[in-house]
């Protein structure tokens, strides 16, 4: 499914509309209810949506919005799924279903909490109104509540949420952390909070900032992976027992291959890691430690190619799994092509440095 951002009130990324606990939701058929110490309230009757009912949720406002925010749609559960990318059989379909009556089940209070951007005010709905399957034709119908929909059509207090991104982080915590980093760099560029602030935004069980940093932390390079919105993270100790995060958003490099990178600009070397190709996942380059690069496929005469500070040439090794075995460690040396001599042929002792891989490549095959 094409690449799209769902329009979203910041109020909803500011106050949680899930719970992370998935065990102890479906556990508990007769819901639950959360209250925030700022007034906002929420009331589950029926179990407490979590991860994959949001993505439920953010699919079928995407599908609002393309509609121009209609109340009612009219689609297939075979279509949410797919496009939900997740299995299309009985255990989903049943699964949808019982999202549906969880969200039908939401009923949600802002005690002169909800911000329209102007000012607060107290307001109190709900998110699905009904919902049905015809027998016959299978066609799913769902109804959101005119209060929620008439929210996503206020002016100026909004933040786009990306779909793919959002399905793409899996990890709840992430997720509920992506949603409120979303909103909460409305406008500028850096944000300070509390860990216990934060973890009671999330909300989270743990209390303790020894315990709420390290999962933030793992959290941050989760949504680092997955985000094309890079954020780094610091902390302060501002007293005993109180601990400030410290998160700034960032705008993410692009890799370039030494034969790639443009003059005058900079080239980021990467960890230990592979270049693969999105289309085919080809691996296309290994990099090991810092400047050596490798090609995990022959050339013609058997040899792999390899390229140290810029420079590409020709290195006969074994095969890949020579290739697989180098580390940072091992090419710790002056010039790595030295370590990893011991493989080559006694008629390449000579052979040549190269300026691109294309020279090389055009020498190779001719």
């Amino acid at each position: 499914m094409e690449r799209e951002n769902v329009k979203q009130n910041i109020n909803f990324l500011e106050y949680p509309l899930w719970f992370q606990d998935e065990i102890a939701a479906s556990n508990n058929e007769q819901g639950m209810i959360w209250k925030d110490r700022e007034g906002y309230v929420y009331k589950a009757g029926y179990k407490a949506p979590v991860k994959t009912d949001a993505i439920f949720l953010l699919y079928l406002l995407m599908q609002s919005q393309r509609q121009n925010y209609g109340r009612e749609l009219s689609l297939t559960r075979y279509q949410i799924l797919r496009d939900c990318g997740l299995a299309v059989n009985a255990q989903w379909y049943n699964r949808l279903e019982d999202s549906l009556e969880r969200w039908k089940m939401v009923g949600i209070k802002f005690v002169g909490t909800f911000y329209d951007g102007e000012s607060y005010s107290a307001i109190n709905f709900g998110i699905i109104d009904s919902w049905s399957i015809h027998e016959k034709t299978k066609e799913l119908k769902v109804t959101f509540s005119p209060s929620f929909i008439k929210m996503m059509l206020g002016k100026g207090f909004f933040k786009y949420i990306n779909f793919a991104e959002f399905k793409r982080l899996r990890s709840p915590l992430a997720t509920r952390l992506y949603e409120i980093l979303c909103k909460s760099f409305y406008g500028r560029d850096t944000w300070e909070i509390s860990a216990a602030k934060m973890a009671e935004k999330i909300p989270m069980k743990e209390r303790y900032p020894a315990h709420i940093v390290p999962k933030i932390k793992t959290a941050i390079n989760r949504i680092n992976k997955c985000s094309d919105t890079k954020f780094l993270l610091e902390t302060r100790k501002i007293d005993r027992g109180q601990t400030v995060l410290c998160f700034k958003k960032t705008v993410a490099t692009k890799t370039l291959l030494p034969f790639h990178q443009p003059e005058n600009e900079s080239f980021i070397i990467p960890d230990n890691g592979k270049f693969i190709n999105p289309e085919s996942s080809e691996v296309l380059w290994t990099a090991f430690g810092e400047q050596l690069f490798m090609r995990p496929s022959p050339m013609k005469n058997g040899d792999y190619l390899a390229s140290y500070n810029g420079k590409v040439r020709l290195m006969p090794l074994v095969g890949p799994k020579t290739i697989s075995s180098v580390n940072s460690d091992s090419v710790t040396v002056n010039d790595p092509f030295e370590k990893l001599d011991l493989n080559r042929r006694k008629n390449s002792q000579n052979e040549p440095l190269y300026s691109s891989e294309e020279d090389v490549i055009s020498n190779d095959w001719k």
